[in-house]
């Protein structure tokens, strides 16, 4: 990839006001596998717009010699705050329009970044496990396996972090399903959604990969859908963790990892080609629609 540094507006002085909005569903952590597809895909419809209706747009390139900790960037996110969170593959950024600051500039990779009801950002890595950060102080507090703690968290490989609210998130991971964290109790409760297979000895033959989650998605208030590789998608409840339904692939399996509501449906996309549409107000059928590319994003 001949430039994976990031491209953001140029902000003056304090954090911009404009972007107080804030955000809904998952945090918008950005694939730059397809960078140049997107890139072209933008200049295509931004030519199709009459040219006097187009704005005067500035771009910035922010990179390690602003301050970022690496130019490899993993994920974004806007605070309500207006500063941007920048996770890379080496630790986490905040920039307030004029400089970089790095908030953990460890050799984590930054795989999330979400921001909870109280203010605090919370951010998830490939191998150190959960973080939060106070923005007022910069602040972390980390959150890690210990063995010898059968109450710690169960795995430092986190993929996702996503805030049901201020008290409660779903923290997706590698080897052992979907975490809830019960941020005033400190408790973790880990789920899998993988029934065991059991070889002809009896004997559990349940691969650690069959329990990767790669990502929470809000259905509504109170459903999730979990992106669960190899065992497939879950519709779940939000607070409790409840399987509430299990999510028939296309065949062959597109391996879902994203996914957006469109009205009665979901629209789900992932590693292999294709998307599939599925309905929401009932258990019939998907309908999965064939594409040339994988799906690393999707938008309402």
């Amino acid at each position: 990839m001949a430039d994976r540094t990031i491209i953001e507006r140029k902000l003056r002085g304090k954090p911009n006001r404009s972007l107080h909005r804030p955000l809904q569903g998952p945090p918008p952590c950005l694939t730059f596998a397809r960078m140049r597809t997107w890139t072209s895909t933008f200049l295509l419809l931004w030519s199709a717009v009459p040219a006097w209706t187009q704005p005067e747009i500035r771009f910035q390139h922010l990179t390690t010699q602003d301050g970022l900790s690496d130019n490899a960037i993993t994920c974004i996110l806007e605070d309500r705050a207006g500063y941007i969170w920048i996770g890379t593959e080496h630790g986490l950024n905040r920039y307030d329009g004029q400089r970089v600051e790095r908030i953990d500039s460890t050799s984590n990779l930054i795989t999330a970044v979400a921001q909870g009801g109280n203010g605090v950002i919370w951010f998830t890595t490939l191998e150190e496990g959960l973080g939060r950060v106070e923005p007022s102080t910069g602040r972390i507090t980390r959150f890690q396996h210990d063995p010898k703690d059968p109450k710690s968290l169960p795995t430092n490989e986190l993929n996702h972090v996503f805030v049901v609210d201020e008290d409660l998130l779903v923290l997706s991971s590698r080897s052992q399903g979907a975490i809830w964290f019960d941020v005033p109790d400190q408790r973790f409760t880990k789920r899998g959604y993988v029934q065991p297979v059991l070889d002809a000895n009896g004997d559990t033959t349940r691969h650690a990969h069959q329990t990767w989650c790669h990502g929470v998605f809000r259905i509504d208030e109170h459903r999730l859908w979990l992106s669960m590789i190899r065992g497939g998608p879950v519709i779940v409840d939000a607070r409790t963790g409840e399987l509430l339904r299990n999510v028939a692939e296309c065949d062959p399996p597109v391996g879902l990892t994203h996914a957006v509501r469109d009205g009665d449906h979901l629209v789900a996309g992932g590693w292999n080609t294709g998307l599939q549409r599925v309905p929401l107000t009932n258990e019939g059928p998907s309908t999965c629609v064939p594409l040339d590319e994988e799906v690393t994003a999707i938008l309402p």
